[in-house]
């Protein structure tokens, strides 16, 4: 991902599966990959690579 695409806490994205959410979390992994917590419309939070995900636009 390029950085003018970066991902932030609070951005709306939209994953690969076609769920929406809120970045909630940022965390790296031990091999390095970056995870992101997307909290949904129910409340649960499912982590992405960036690849899973994109920001979300209306």
């Amino acid at each position: 991902m390029d950085e003018a695409t970066q991902l932030n806490v609070g951005d709306d994205v939209v994953a690969v599966a076609g769920a929406r959410g809120t970045i909630v979390d940022v965390n790296e992994m031990s091999n390095g990959d970056t995870v992101y917590g997307v909290v949904d419309v129910n409340g649960t939070v499912r982590y992405y690579t960036e690849t899973g995900i994109k920001h979300f636009q209306q």
